[in-house]
């Protein structure tokens, strides 16, 4: 069946890159398989990574923060390595690292696993990335805390933005009309975040491409 819909619509698959993930909470996986596509094997494996987001076969996003939490602490060790004491990048610069690329790499698609967030030990967890970021712009002794260094930035906790950034994530997409409505999981983001601005009417217009010109040359 995937592989006349593939047909179909005109697209190629590589068996030997593709994988079948269960999305079930089942811990015995017995009886399922094995599976073929046009007559090739394709794995059957607990997760997978699509558009850059590791889907896990139970949806927890668990292994995906694991791997943002660690791509964040190597961005910001990096980062870290090209300041010292009396030489290197200017506070400002540092700054803008953090909230211009460190940071957005860290959310990216979050509109699908803000839900996480909302866990005490992943709240601990972002902070502590924060942390760093905060004393390796600041320079402040390694004991300063970091709910003060976030007030002496101006920047809010981690997570809090992560949220926001999923609640801008879903507003765009019911605007542009991809928004599934489901009131469960990652789409209770636009109920939980009410503000009227978020319930105006979209002025975006539709881009058109027109090829006729009316005129000669």
């Amino acid at each position: 069946m995937v592989g006349n819909w593939c047909d179909k619509v005109g697209l190629t698959v590589n068996p030997t890159k593709a994988a079948v993930v269960a999305f079930t909470r089942r811990r015995q996986m017995e009886g399922i398989g094995p599976f073929l596509f046009k007559g090739s094997p394709v794995e059957l494996k607990p997760e997978v990574k699509y558009l850059g987001v590791i889907l896990d076969r139970v949806l927890n996003w668990g292994l995906h923060l694991e791997r943002v939490i660690a791509r964040g602490k190597w961005s910001l060790m990096q980062c870290r390595r090209v300041i010292g004491g009396p030489w290197g990048l200017k506070p400002r610069l540092l700054y803008w690292l953090y909230v211009s690329v460190v940071r957005p790499a860290l959310m990216y698609g979050a509109v699908v696993w803000w839900p996480k967030t909302e866990a005490k030990t992943v709240v601990a967890r972002l902070a502590g990335i924060q942390r760093m970021a905060c004393l390796a712009i600041t320079g402040a002794f390694p004991s300063a805390p970091g709910a003060a260094l976030d007030c002496c930035l101006n920047l809010a906790p981690l997570d809090i933005v992560i949220r926001a950034m999923a609640r801008k994530s879903a507003y765009c997409l019911q605007q542009t009309g991809f928004w599934s409505g489901c009131s469960g999981g990652h789409c209770r983001i636009g109920t939980l975040i009410q503000e009227d601005v978020l319930h105006m009417i979209s002025d975006q217009m539709p881009q058109k491409f027109s090829f006729v010109k009316p005129f000669r040359i």
